[in-house]
């Protein structure tokens, strides 16, 4: 903070959010058995982005929650679900683990 009690820097605005509806988690009889997650999460930023009436080059960056970041979703899975929507490469995303906002047990060591 500066001298005059105002942040200095960028200013930080999240313009929408949101979050995939829940389902029966069931590798054999769940929801979204047969939609890989990065797609989920593709249709949540395309989403999000005509909710908020944003051109998608304005988003500047992206986080994105992921519970288990391992597997299919371990390398990147916010990154590659903002391309697999087909928005803007110039834009930075990143995942962040989510095991601590989630409802699940604490992570298995």
């Amino acid at each position: 903070m500066a001298e005059n009690g105002k942040f200095s820097g960028r200013e930080v605005v999240i313009v929408e959010a949101a979050r995939l509806p829940v389902g029966r988690g069931h590798e054999e009889k769940g929801y979204y058995k047969n939609v890989h997650a990065s797609s989920l999460l593709a249709k949540t930023y395309a989403s999000v982005i005509e909710r908020a009436g944003i051109d998608a080059t304005e988003v500047e960056d992206v986080v994105s929650g992921c519970v288990q970041q391992f597997g299919e979703q371990g390398i990147n899975i916010a990154r590659n679900a903002w391309l697999e929507a087909g928005l803007p490469m110039e834009t930075p995303a990143a995942a962040s683990s989510t095991w601590a906002t989630s409802p699940s047990p604490t992570p298995p060591r």
